[in-house]
């Protein structure tokens, strides 16, 4: 029972699930990674850290598009601007090229 004159706590803070550094330079890169959010359930365990960078031991700066958090582990996610078609129905998976005049 609550006692008189106490204040009930506040509740926790609300988790964020997408950290995004910076926009993506590349329209097409930030379409990809729009997608991918809007399709992100926002239930645990997903969280996604998108467009950040971070320095190797060899000094060496990296970028990297989208590591995300889900279920079934961790991963890293490397967004291309190219028309084709992949499949995985073979170990490795296999990606078809198309040119714009065969979209």
């Amino acid at each position: 029972m609550p006692q008189a004159g106490r204040l009930k706590p506040d509740p926790p803070p609300a988790v964020q699930r997408w950290l995004q550094e910076r926009t993506s330079e590349y329209p097409w890169e930030q379409d990809g990674l729009d997608h991918i959010r809007n399709l992100m359930p926002k239930v645990e365990p997903y969280r996604a850290w998108a467009t950040f960078s971070f320095t190797a031991a060899s000094g060496r700066i990296n970028e990297c598009d989208l590591l995300i958090a889900v279920s079934g582990g961790l991963y890293l996610v490397e967004l291309k601007d190219t028309r084709g078609t992949w499949s995985t129905t073979a170990r490795p998976g296999a990606f078809t090229s198309r040119t714009a005049a065969g979209c």
